[in-house]
């Protein structure tokens, strides 16, 4: 996905939950404005 606004992503929380998902990336800014409102970074896996 790397310079691409659309792409699929395998997910895997380590807890027993795995999927394959279609992604859109935008700037958390434009979801979250305000900085310490953003939930914490994903810890699970991501390819």
């Amino acid at each position: 996905g790397e310079g691409k606004a659309i792409w699929k992503a395998n997910i895997d929380n380590g807890r027993g939950w795995k999927n394959t998902l279609t992604l859109l990336k935008i700037a958390p800014a434009l979801i979250w404005p305000n900085a310490t409102e953003r939930p914490e970074a994903y810890t699970g896996t991501l390819t």
